[in-house]
């Protein structure tokens, strides 16, 4: 019986071959393809199982293939670009897919790009905040009397 760690193993594996053969990638195909992999669940009450199992294996899978749409994360880059990845989650015509770059439109690219320039303002903002807060802290104790702290 394997525990989540090999199941997610298995996962980061289907996804990243997929990327790496430069194929498009479905969710729905990987959690298929995982539920199939392992079919030993038996019993009375298996279609809860199954059920529980196919929705465990769909999130994993979502997060294994949402790696490639942050920026921190460590995914495939394309050969000669310190942030372009291999590939990017995309949804077309309600699919969630993983599509490799060469693959995507135009427009996927561009879509993407300006997420990431609206997530960037929404960081230096954040900074600028926290920044503001700990010079706010700063002058609120270095008001303080030794006492009024206690």
């Amino acid at each position: 019986m394997k525990d989540l760690s090999q199941i997610r193993a298995d996962i980061r594996k289907i996804v990243t071959d997929t990327v790496e053969s430069g194929a498009i990638g479905h969710v729905q195909f990987f959690t298929a393809k995982v539920m199939a992999d392992n079919p030993e669940i038996e019993g009375d009450d298996a279609d809860f199982y199954i059920v529980c199992a196919q929705e465990t294996v769909e999130r994993m899978v979502k997060s294994a293939v949402g790696k490639y749409d942050s920026a921190e994360e460590e995914t495939p880059l394309m050969e000669g670009f310190e942030h372009l990845r291999k590939a990017y989650p995309v949804h077309r015509g309600g699919d969630h897919l993983l599509v490799p770059v060469h693959l995507c439109s135009d427009e996927e690219l561009e879509a993407r790009a300006k997420e990431f320039e609206v997530a960037a303002k929404g960081y230096v903002k954040h900074a600028l905040e926290l920044r503001s807060y700990v010079l706010t802290r700063q002058d609120e104790q270095s008001g303080q009397s030794p006492m009024s702290a206690i």
